[in-house]
């Protein structure tokens, strides 16, 4: 049995890791992570050493706790709290959002905390991925990836334990997840169990896999992202026999007399960096060219975050 569940988290952190490596290629991530690092005084890159990752996120603490400390910020906190009792929101929804945003906009811990929340929602990320993204922005590189996506948990107000799924689980993954309620149940008396079958179902509509050779598909996108047409002028035989024999001057009084006339110069399409050369230099055959196509195809439409 253990056996059997290791070789399911295996498979979970592969399909998680696999989910991580498209984001870290996706453009606008980059660009947007990059923003995220400025805001935070972060180096671009990340941190490299641990002691001044640890030094940065104590300076964010000591810098919101003395502005939660301060009396005009107490002051405006309480006057939100005042109005809500008033019964000034229209609901209880509303007045979380202004209160959270006001706290945002205050408090530097709870804006970096939230702005990680907005890049797991805007991607379509598990609740899960948080300490993955953050990570990511504070260190450059996933240094933690879930291997499970779902939690167990107790409510000992009414003595309930319940299963959480943070994404679409996979068959074997799903026994696995109910197999470990049923061991946690064995010891609540009077158990309940419920299990919340709508919690950020970021991606429920698709069925998530391992990427196989994921590596080599990120390298054939890169290479073919740069390939760019080169278009080359090339004469008509005329213009040709014009040129070798009158020169440049009367070439281009020829070139223009033929356009006019509608005998423009043809104009051959040149792709500088192909799918064949890229084949070649990937997969060791050029004749492969349409595998290198269909594994550029199945990398965008794995790329779909937004």
């Amino acid at each position: 049995m253990k056996k059997d569940q290791a070789k399911i988290l295996k498979k979970v952190s592969k399909i998680n890791t696999d989910l991580l490596k498209l984001l870290s290629e996706n453009k606008e991530f980059k660009q947007e992570i990059q923003e995220i690092r400025k805001k935070f005084k972060i180096p671009k890159d990340g941190f490299k050493e641990n002691k001044d990752a640890e030094e940065w996120f104590q300076k964010l603490e000591k810098k919101s706790d003395k502005i939660m400390d301060n009396e005009t910020f107490n002051l405006k906190e309480r006057t939100l709290f005042e109005k809500k009792r008033k019964g000034e929101f229209e609901t209880n929804t509303n007045f979380e959002k202004i209160l959270n945003s006001f706290k945002r906009k205050n408090i530097p811990l709870i804006d970096f905390q939230e702005t990680v929340k907005d890049i797991i929602r805007k991607y379509k990320l598990p609740n899960n991925f948080y300490d993955a993204i953050r990570l990511y922005i504070m260190y450059g590189k996933f240094n933690f990836v879930p291997s499970a996506n779902f939690s167990i948990g107790f409510d000992a107000r009414k003595n309930q334990i319940y299963l959480v799924p943070y994404n679409r689980l996979t068959r074997d993954e799903g026994i696995f997840a109910i197999n470990e309620l049923n061991r946690a149940m064995q010891n609540v008396k009077n158990r309940k169990a419920e299990v919340f079958k709508n919690f950020n179902y970021a991606r429920a509509e698709e069925n998530l896999k391992p990427y196989y050779n994921i590596n080599r598909d990120i390298r054939i996108a890169k290479k073919m992202e740069r390939r760019f047409k080169k278009y080359e002028e090339e004469p008509s035989f005329y213009l040709k026999k014009v040129k070798e024999r009158y020169g440049q001057k009367e070439y281009e009084k020829a070139k223009k007399k033929q356009s006019v006339e509608g005998l423009q110069t043809t104009k051959k399409t040149i792709f500088k960096y192909t799918s064949e050369e890229i084949a070649e230099e990937e997969l060791g055959n050029k004749n492969k060219a349409p595998t290198v196509r269909k594994a550029y195809e199945r990398y965008k439409k794995r790329q779909n975050f937004v």
